[in-house]
């Protein structure tokens, strides 16, 4: 113990004594262990522990697979659901849920909110009690029961002010009184996005219900049964499904996901790739790092050899460069740790609430103790792997050569070997995080002119939700009817779009199943499947929907009319083969409906460039009850919002139109992913090049000091400055051609990956590679060219004399 304190004692007087390289040291690993601090600390909170739920791993959700259907289906059937929770030897607990938009009416305000209806059982499920009240009862999922609701914490606060005496009191939900029974704690979002929660009272008509997929299935696995246990008892159970239900349910088989894994399909591709991103940045900082302390270990060989001449064991050796390692590894890691919590704050902000609360465990994230331990086990990791190397390189060193008196003592081929490739490698990993931050924001920048087309800045958007309880399916296309009647007369409206789904949702078409005239199957299951939008005659204008054949939905295609549908480009080319599709008829159910035209395909979500065949109905003869609402203006967008209101609280004062904001909302928060993330990932890139320019420097600066005398020589012999400039610089620039030579091969191979991670987002620009190549051997140049000069600047007089 002694020795170990005497060793830090000496470790801090010989850095206090070399206060660049320490402060250098501890900046540049500081960097690359922060960038992954901040990283990990949002893939920790929403790709592995998005839920604070006891027992996490025991929980998963239950989907379904379709032979011959491309799109796996998250929802199953009641029936098949209500035959799973008999499965005890497979799960200890099954419960269902579904997404309802509401309409909420209290002391005179109407809004509306993010609805779910779940089984009672539900909360006990997932083991989360309620932070004031009580959860459901078992009886409170009978129908007539259900008039009970519980509040998010987040809407409790904005909605009714935090006030606890709310529960209790009755509140108007979709135009019938009902009570609030409790408010769930403020870290509880499932399912992702809820606002309010009401019990799932289904009949037992609905129940028994095998041919449509309407509910989630969340589960709890039984004791003692392991995930493959229990995916290999679905299979079993499917199979048995099968026999019993050969119309509905052959062809159908069920699958088992990790509740923690539910929302990997939409975040990991980006978060996986950011991660990959901070790796790199740390794997420069230890390049950079490695530069800096072989330049110094050459400086100090002399040291060396001397202690190892007094019998200096390795493990001493190993214990005093560890002590001086750790020094520095360790204040660089409380520096990443303490900039982590600004960083991991500055990337939970940078996303609003509005798009955040659709992603579990993002409003939680924060530096942990699993962030906290990666973070010391990194920096020990580092100082170890320092240490163990300065041993390696005292233990190659000749004491008798090395302290001979006025011999020159040069850099062995093997430093100079290391040395180059460690510079190599940084520029190799610059050019590669500089490429992918490229590729990221000129993706984003693709899509925003993707979206803009649609000028969202004069158009207003905002959603309708039709209660079940106050209006029918003939009053839903009345009241459609008079609202879009109702805009038109107010001055400064151009057109008004509905449509089921708007680009830029993040959410994909609901998919239907339909079947073609004269290509009837005999199995539900074979059924082909489109996306589905049900739309008004404005819609095709508003979101900028080319005709291609046919005609367009018009407003005489009233509830009276011959059913008509129009369909995509890509519906034509996946179900007719690109043949016309005019005239033909599809049904839904049990109504046929002739296609009365084409239109072009339309990209609605960042994440789907590849759009599926889609078939848009007139609102008038399949009216929805939750619609979206584009309404084209003649200026800012935003200056509509108070006539619009009135104009849908005129037609109904209990009905709520959720938040009137300009299109741009929807389409920033849209692509607000992609916008964090090429911003971060250009954050690395920066850091990269400042790294690069750092070791460059360095490695040209120490190789300008060993060469003193080579230069002296040169000049000497009648070399010009410019000579000895061209030649330090050259010698940075070839190693600046491998490193680009490589970094460009590797950025390729990793751009392609990420393209197929991203598809869509990410592709390869030549102009890309070429503009950071540039970019990084003009900063090679720069970094080169100040010791370069100071080389050019020996007196050979001098250099010769000194040595």
């Amino acid at each position: 113990m002694n020795n170990l304190l005497q060793d830090f004692s000496y470790a801090l007087r010989t850095l206090s004594k070399a206060p660049g390289f320490a402060l250098t040291a501890i900046l540049t690993l500081a960097l690359g262990v922060g960038a992954n601090t901040a990283i990990f600390s949002v893939t920790n909170s929403v790709l592995l522990r998005p839920h604070r739920f006891p027992a996490l791993d025991r929980l998963v959700v239950v989907r379904e697979h379709v032979t011959g259907r491309a799109n796996q289906q998250v929802r199953l059937t009641p029936g098949d659901a209500v035959d799973l929770a008999g499965s005890h030897d497979t799960f200890q607990e099954v419960a269902m849920y579904q997404s309802r938009d509401l309409n909420f009416s209290r002391s005179g305000e109407v809004g509306t909110a993010t609805g779910f209806l779940v089984t009672p059982n539900l909360f006990p499920l997932l083991g989360i009690g309620p932070e004031h009240g009580r959860t459901f009862n078992a009886d409170e999922g009978q129908p007539g029961r259900d008039q009970v609701i519980l509040l998010s914490h987040s809407f409790w606060e904005r909605g009714f002010g935090g006030d606890p005496a709310v529960i209790g009191s009755t509140v108007s939900v979709d135009g019938t009184n009902s009570t609030v029974i409790g408010v769930m704690p403020r870290d509880f979002n499932y399912p992702a996005g809820a606002e309010v929660w009401k019990p799932l009272a289904m009949t037992p008509e609905a129940l028994s219900d095998r041919g449509k997929e309407s509910v989630w299935v969340v589960a709890r696995l039984a004791p003692g049964i392991s995930f493959r246990q229990a995916n290999a008892r679905l299979d079993a159970g499917a199979a048995r499904l099968q026999r019993e239900f050969p119309r509905t349910n052959t062809g159908r088989s069920f699958s088992l996901l990790r509740l923690r894994e539910e929302q990997w399909a939409d975040t990991a591709p980006l978060l996986l790739m950011l991660q990959s991103g901070a790796s790199f940045v740390l794997l420069l900082a230890c390049a950079n790092l490695g530069v800096l302390t072989l330049v110094r270990l050459i400086d100090r060989r002399r040291e060396f050899a001397v202690r190892t001449a007094l019998g200096a064991s390795k493990g001493r050796l190993l214990q005093m460069f560890l002590a001086e390692a750790l020094l520095f590894s360790l204040a660089a890691g409380a520096a990443a740790v303490s900039a982590s919590f600004w960083g991991v704050s500055l990337i939970r902000t940078s996303l609003s609430p509005s798009y955040t609360r659709w992603v579990a465990g993002w409003d939680s994230m924060r530096v942990d103790q699993n962030v906290f331990i990666m973070a010391v086990v990194l920096v020990i990791a580092i100082a170890v792997a320092l240490g163990i190397a300065a041993v390696v390189h005292a233990a190659r060193i000749d004491p008798y050569t090395t302290m001979k008196e006025g011999v020159r003592t040069g850099i062995s081929r093997r430093h100079h070997a290391l040395r180059n490739g460690l510079v190599i490698v940084q520029i190799t990993l610059a050019l590669i995080l500089l490429v992918g931050a490229g590729l990221m924001v000129t993706g984003f920048r693709r899509l925003q002119g993707v979206f803009a087309m649609l000028d969202p800045a004069r158009t207003l958007r905002f959603e309708i939700s039709l209660p079940e309880s106050r209006y029918t399916s003939a009053q839903i296309s009345q009241f459609y009817d008079r609202l879009v009647a109702q805009l038109a007369s107010i001055p400064g409206l151009q057109d008004v779009g509905i449509i089921t789904n708007n680009p830029a949702s993040n959410v994909p078409n609901t998919e239907t199943q339909f079947t073609i005239e004269g290509k009837e199957v005999s199995h539900i299951s074979e059924t082909p499947v489109t996306g589905r939008q049900v739309v008004n005659s404005g819609a095709f204008s508003v979101v900028h929907i080319p005709l291609i054949d046919g005609r367009l939905i018009a407003n005489s295609d009233g509830p009276r009319s011959p059913r008509v549908a129009v369909v995509s480009r890509g519906f034509v080319e996946r179900y007719f083969h690109g043949g016309s599709a005019v005239g033909h008829r599809i049904r839904f159910a049990s109504e046929w409906i002739t296609i009365v035209g084409v239109v072009g395909d339309i990209q609605i979500n960042w994440f789907e460039p590849v759009t599926g065949p889609v078939v848009y109905l007139p609102y008038s003869q399949a009216p929805p009850r939750r619609v979206t609402f584009l309404v084209r203006t003649e200026g800012d967008a935003s200056n509509y919002r108070s006539v619009v209101r009135s104009a849908i609280s005129g037609l109904d004062a209990l009905l709520g139109s959720g938040e009137l904001n300009p299109y741009t909302v929807e389409v920033n928060d849209s692509l607000a992913p992609l916008r964090t993330i090429g911003n971060l990932m250009l954050a690395f890139g920066v850091v990269a090049l400042v790294l690069a320019a750092i070791g460059i420097y360095g490695l040209v600066g120490h190789t300008v000091a060993q060469g003193t005398h080579e230069f002296g020589v040169r000049m000497a012999l009648g070399a010009a400055r410019n000579d000895v400039l061209r030649l330090v610089l050259n010698r940075a620039l070839r190693l600046a051609g491998v490193g680009l030579g490589l970094g460009c091969v590797f950025a390729i191979v990793l751009a392609r990956t990420a393209r197929a991670l991203v598809f869509g987002v990410i592709s390869l620009h030549p102009s890309v590679f070429l503009l950071f190549s540039a970019l990084l051997l003009a900063v090679t140049l720069l970094a080169a060219f100040i010791p370069a000069r100071r080389a050019s600047r020996v007196d050979p007089i001098v250099a010769l004399r000194e040595e």
